[in-house]
Parts: C-alpha cells; structure tokens; sequence
C-alpha cells in the first residue's frame, strides 16, 4: 500500500497530468467518441 493510501496516489497522477498540461473532466456524460472528441476539443 501506498504511504497516505489511495487518495496520495490519486493526487500524484493528478499532479503528473497537469503538468503534462492535461485536464479532469467530471460531471459529463460522454455517449460516443465523437463525444469525447467534442469535449477535448472545447477545453482546448
């Protein structure tokens, strides 16, 4: 187990993420790709 559990591994590939200049969507639906590439398209 990771020392400060789940949560400190969670935090660390957010951490890695934003700084690779990525993003975390939450709270959208996403029914296809087409979807998904129409989100990462309006954030970008």
């Amino acid at each position: 187990m990771a020392e400060g559990g789940t949560e400190s591994i969670t935090r660390a590939l957010l951490a890695e993420l934003a700084e690779l200049g990525g993003t975390v969507v939450t709270d959208t639906r996403v029914q296809s790709l087409d979807g998904l590439a129409d989100l990462v398209g309006s954030r970008a």
